[in-house]
């Protein structure tokens, strides 16, 4: 659970600094040493607010991991099984870059995607 919490803050870092967050860990069901839930909530240096929610409790297995970003002149929402489709796209003006977005979801059988790999190498060593 560590990692993937840490990774997704560690994300929502490059986007938006962060200024302050608050975490609540918890291991409610499995009989594991390591946290199986955490929620955590955030205030970025711009003062916009948000949250996240990350579990391993899911029946029967994972659904899907998703990211949705709601703004006063946006929303966007990434998800599927690995977080590989863009779900919506929509903002008040247009970009010439919004024509690649259609391109961008890719399938996958596997709840970590393609993605990992780069990931680690960018981030593994990298100060939060």
């Amino acid at each position: 659970m560590h990692d993937v919490t840490v990774g997704c803050c560690r994300i929502l870092n490059t986007i938006l600094p962060v200024e302050r967050l608050q975490a609540y860990t918890a291991t409610l069901t499995r009989n594991i040493e390591v946290e199986d839930t955490c929620v955590v909530s955030f205030k970025w240096r711009s003062g916009a607010l948000g949250s996240m929610n990350v579990t391993m409790l899911i029946y029967p297995s994972n659904l899907e991991g998703s990211i949705t970003i709601i703004g006063e002149k946006g929303t966007v929402r990434l998800g599927g099984l690995a977080g590989n489709e863009i779900q919506h796209w929509d903002f008040a003006e247009i970009d010439p870059d919004d024509e690649k977005v259609k391109s961008a979801s890719y399938q996958t059988t596997s709840v970590y995607g393609f993605g990992h790999p780069l990931y680690y190498k960018r981030y593994r060593c990298s100060p939060w």
